[in-house]
């Protein structure tokens, strides 16, 4: 029996595709480069945002000195207003409620900066999450575990008690690394065959089901 949660954020609880779309497309626009789809960016995001305005660049052949430009661009224009386009996937607020209902530790786990994961959850799930972990200086990015490990060693979970749950390989890889199980999921932005080929231990296709597999007995 599992007794916590901890959730990826982009593409896990909210869809904040067309928000990243949207702000790296600006930022490309800002150096005259060209912008690409919300499909595009699906594929290139995960690793954070270094990583992903790296990606940005490769693709459109643009010299390396414009990093620091476009990367600027990005941070600032998305800190302003982050909830721009966001919302959670439906089914998950309800979920959320049920688990915490059922006596479920709920925490977050993201890639994106601090700063941006309090504020998104501040307001869009207040008092949900007993922990919420973004990016920090000194603490790898996942797929490293050493964020996952951290927080269930201050929360005293053991791993054998949690379940990391996210939606792309980066996720799966991060549970695999520290010893925890990891949930796929196909609401987000990547598809089966991708987590299942990184060794995703369950797969669910609605919050529904996610739900019924961690509180099986508890009212849906």
């Amino acid at each position: 029996m599992k007794k916590a949660c901890i959730f990826d954020l982009d593409g896990t609880l909210l869809n904040t595709l067309p928000t990243i779309a949207y702000y790296a497309n600006n930022a490309l626009e800002s150096v005259s480069l060209p912008p690409f789809t919300p499909d595009d960016y699906r594929l290139m995001v995960g690793d954070g945002a270094r990583v992903l305005i790296r990606r940005m660049l490769e693709r459109t052949h643009a010299p390396r000195d414009l990093f620091d430009r476009v990367y600027t661009a990005y941070m600032q224009a998305y800190n302003k207003d982050p909830l721009r386009m966001t919302v959670p996937y439906p089914g998950i607020p309800q979920l959320l409620e049920r688990l915490r209902d059922a006596g479920m530790f709920l925490a977050v786990l993201s890639n994106k900066p601090q700063p941006q994961v309090s504020g998104l959850i501040d307001r869009l799930f207040p008092g949900m999450f007993g922990r919420i972990s973004g990016q920090r200086d000194g603490i790898p990015l996942k797929p490293d575990p050493t964020a996952l490990l951290n927080l269930l060693q201050e929360e005293h979970i053991a791993r054998e008690s949690a379940l990391y749950i996210g939606d792309t390989s980066v996720d799966i890889d991060t549970g695999r690394n520290a010893g925890v199980d990891t949930a796929g999921v196909l609401w987000g932005f990547r598809d089966a065959d991708e987590l299942t080929a990184h060794g995703a231990v369950h797969l669910f296709r609605s919050p529904d089901e996610l739900g019924n597999f961690c509180c099986p007995s508890a009212p849906v």
